[in-house]
This record gives structure tokens, sequence and C-alpha cells, in this order.
């Protein structure tokens, strides 16, 4: 199964209404916008964008950044800054990616080294939320494949001004080449209601591109009924071996064989019931009031140390 996302910036607000509802419903499940580029340029409408495309109820949304060559640092710092001052809520939000986008401009080679500090940079301040470098294999080529994050192919074939769906050129296509997650397969599709759009394409469920970004649907693909009907019809076969044995049907040779099914069956079993386990300790944990600290509070460290906040 494949899943389908865009990504926008200031410059398809003019082409369009930019309806995230009508994406949603048009199979879209994330999105990202630019938020900021170097130490100086930040796009209008991300802010605006992000709330449309919450409200619209896509489940994976992002930002990106367009590194420059420069200060590193400060160009996180004001990236981070953007988002916190616009969309503060993306802290919590439960699936965010953070789009680091490498282009080669005529004004600013700027190096596949460079992308990558802006990555590190980035992760050494423990923020939430998924790490992607978004980078064309036709200006890097390998370059970043060491780079130590997942990668984001830019791609577009010949384009094709259709729908994103039609202008797909499929999980086998050369355009994904080895070791890219994400791929921006065109420029000029039409998404939901909006012509011109950027289309993008994960080769996995929705469950699965969330467990990517570390949240707690790395379980979605893990179904406990239909785990325990597997561990039924196992445990149906596991009947095999005594029925046959004492039937005098079953040779010595083929023993090992319907053990290894038994000990399968035992396993998926176990699988199922941790799976459940772990679902049910997640829920009360979310359920769990969280702490409100204010006021003055003294709290001891050790022995007769203690610290002041306040």
């Amino acid at each position: 199964m494949t899943v389908f996302g865009w990504d926008a910036s200031d410059y398809d607000w003019d082409r369009g209404s930019m309806d995230y509802a009508a994406a949603k419903r048009d199979g879209i499940v994330f999105a990202t916008h630019k938020a900021t580029e170097g130490t100086s340029v930040q796009h209008e409408h991300f802010g605006d964008a992000m709330r449309r495309a919450k409200a619209a109820g896509i489940p994976v949304l992002g930002a990106y950044h367009v590194v420059r060559t420069g200060n590193i640092p400060a160009q996180v710092s004001y990236y981070l800054a953007r988002l916190d001052a616009v969309v503060p809520w993306w802290r919590s939000f439960p699936y965010w990616i953070h789009q680091v986008d490498v282009e080669i401009w005529p004004y600013d080679r700027v190096s596949a080294a460079t992308g990558k500090a802006f990555a590190v940079e980035l992760r050494s301040r423990g923020v939430p939320g998924w790490i992607v470098i978004y980078a064309s294999q036709g200006q890097y080529g390998d370059q970043l494949k060491t780079a130590g994050f997942p990668l984001w192919n830019a791609n577009y074939g010949d384009n094709p001004a259709e729908h994103y769906t039609a202008a797909y050129p499929g999980d086998k296509s050369s355009r994904w080449s080895a070791g890219y997650t994400l791929l921006q397969y065109g420029s000029k599709t039409k998404i939901g209601t909006q012509p011109t759009c950027d289309a993008d394409a994960y080769r996995g469920t929705l469950g699965q591109l969330k467990a990517l970004i570390g949240g707690d649907d790395m379980l979605t693909d893990l179904n406990v009924t239909h785990l325990e009907g597997v561990a039924s019809r196992l445990d149906a076969i596991g009947h095999l071996k005594t029925q046959s044995t004492m039937a005098g049907k079953v040779l010595d040779a083929d023993l090992p064989l319907v053990d290894a099914v038994v000990e399968i069956r035992d396993t998926v079993k176990a699988l199922a019931t941790a799976v459940a386990d772990i679902k049910a300790d997640m829920a009360a944990l979310k359920a769990q009031p969280q702490p409100q600290l204010s006021g003055d509070i003294t709290v001891p460290v050790s022995g007769s140390v203690t610290a002041h906040i306040g």
C-alpha cells in the first residue's frame, strides 16, 4: 500500500483556495508547508496552512526549512522560533515532520554537508518530530545516503498536469532509487480542488508512516482479533499432531515440522496477548492527568541538599 502527501508554500496560495479539507477527502494523509529559509525569510501562510490541515483531520503534518549556506545553529533557532510563534501546538502534535530542504540554487550552491549539519543540529536540540532530509538525487547523487537521516527524493519525470494518483509513477519506479523513504514525484498535480501541487508518496501504510515518526501507532497494523484468529487456526493444525500420531499416520520425519507449527501457534498467541496489554497500558497512561506545577516548590536532591523552583 502507498499513501500520499502534499507539500506547499506561499507560492501555492495564488493558484487556488488551498482547501485542505478537500485534500483530506481526496486521500491525502500527510501535509507540510514551508515555514522559513535561512535566517531572514518566513512564509506568511504557513500558520494558516497548518491550522487548516489540522482542522481537516490530516493525521501527519509538518514544516520545512530551506537551508542556506551560513550559520546553521542560527537557522535552526530561526526555524523553531517561527514554529513556536505561529503554531505552538506543534510540539504536542503526535505526528510531526521536520522537512529539511536542501537544494542547489543559482545564487547559493548549498552543500550536502550543510544540509546534514542542519538536521544534526535540529536533532541535538531534542525537539519532537521526525527529521527527514529533502534533496533531489539529480542534484546531490548519493552524497546524503550516509547522512544518518531518512531521505525524501525529488524527481518529477515528465511532470504531467493531472490528478496526483494518475501522476504517481508506481512503487517500482526507478525514481524511488535505493534508500529513499519519501518521493516528491510531481509539481503540477491536482490535489482535491487545488491545481499545480507538489505531490509526494510513501510506500507503506499510514500506520507504518506514523511508526517512523515515533508515535504509538506502530501497533496499528497488529490487530489483536486477527492475531487471535491466526492462533486459533494454528491451534487446529496443532491438534493434527496428536490425532495423526495416535492413528500412526505421521512418519517420524514429519514430526519436527508439526512441532514447528505448534511453536508458531504459541508465539502468535503470546504476541496477541502482549499487543492487547500494551494497548491497554497506553490507553491508561493517556487517561492519567498530567501534573501541573505552580508557585514555589522545594525539591530534595540529595541528603540535606534541596533545589528551589519558583
